[in-house]
């Protein structure tokens, strides 16, 4: 290998060095999710090919979703159900539907990657059932409320219960995290006998007959998996699901695999009302008037940490230059003196 080639590889080196320095440098997991794209659900109209009904219903979806402008996060499929090529599967289910055609809201689950049914429609939605598609009263608070707090607390009491046992304990954690942070932590109330929330409680597994219920929602709607249900839900539990968003190494944990998308529109006007504040550090006991001041120092740090980071590649190049020259003039003068006694 001549000396051309060991200097590639020492550049080589150093790059990979310094790739994890800036990668580790990215904010929380909480603000990466206000950036990434999110996630699609499948709304796929099944019948055979030939389906007159089914191409009627298929022209009738594509009119409504396509009012939304790609607002909200579905795509419209039309699935063959005679294809011999069809995986079932795919669709989560494991066969044909007994009567078709059907109407198929199918997710993606985040943490196994299997398909799973959200909701489904025979021979399709109605009208109302488009409305609750497009809205209802916790989305409406998810959407008015993400984009300022730190997270959201989506919860739904127990069927036959009044909630305030539930609501406490939420409480309690949101004014221990309030008392401490830039950003605050709300609470959103899912009415599970609503019809209004008919597709949220399909898409979060809450029943009509359920224990208590409650996930964590962060960036543009993503709801955290898994949610904590009956006695999971106390304050050390629900703590370490907030802090969790406060990763500050988005190289190590990608925001897409933390959880779910909620089917709702979202306004890219939503955006504009964005709060980052990059990693935070718990339920510390630091005054508000002090992490502010701290936060302020750590923009005037910042620039001088970025210089020191920036020379490490630098010195770290320098110093295996150095070191190949040595080498490569003791190796030489070895060389001639052998040439010598020879």
């Amino acid at each position: 290998m001549n000396s051309i080639s060991k200097s590639f590889w020492v550049l080589g080196l150093a790059g990979i060095i310094a790739i994890p320095v800036w990668a580790c440098n990215e904010g929380s997991v909480r603000d990466a999710a206000l950036q990434c794209n999110r996630d699609i659900h499948r709304l796929c109209v099944i019948a055979n090919a030939d389906d007159e009904l089914a191409a009627q219903i298929h022209a009738r979806l594509k009119t409504w979703l396509d009012g939304f402008e790609n607002r909200l996060n579905m795509r419209l499929e039309r699935i063959n159900a005679d294809d011999p090529s069809l995986l079932w599967p795919s669709l989560g289910v494991p066969a044909a539907p007994p009567s078709m055609p059907v109407v198929v809201l199918v997710g993606l689950s985040p943490a196994t990657r299997y398909p799973f049914v959200i909701d489904h429609w025979e021979p399709e939605p109605s009208n109302e059932d488009l409305a609750i598609l497009e809205r209802s009263p916790a989305r409406e608070a998810i959407q008015h409320n993400a984009m300022n707090s730190w997270a959201l607390l989506l919860y739904s009491a127990a069927a036959g219960s009044d909630g305030r046992d539930l609501r406490g304990k939420l409480d309690a954690v949101v004014e221990k995290w309030n008392k401490r942070q830039l950003l605050e932590l709300k609470c959103v109330n899912v009415d599970r006998t609503d019809p209004r929330e008919r597709l949220l409680c399909a898409f979060t597994g809450i029943t009509s007959a359920g224990p208590d219920w409650v996930g964590v929602v962060f960036g543009r709607g993503k709801l955290m998996a898994p949610p904590l249900v009956g006695a999971q839900i106390d304050e050390t539990n629900l703590e370490k699901l907030v802090e969790g968003l406060a990763v500050p190494c988005t190289c190590l944990q990608d925001p897409a695999t933390l959880g779910l998308d909620i089917p709702m529109p979202w306004d890219s006007s939503l955006d504009a009302a964005a709060i980052s504040i990059g990693p935070v550090s718990g339920f510390a006991e630091t005054p508000i008037e002090e992490r502010v001041q701290a936060l302020q120092n750590d923009v005037k740090d910042e620039v001088s940490s970025m210089v020191f980071l920036a020379l490490i590649p630098l010195l770290a190049l320098a110093t295996a230059a150095v070191g190949a020259t040595v080498f490569f003039i003791v190796r030489r003068g070895a060389s001639r003196i052998d040439s010598v006694e020879r």
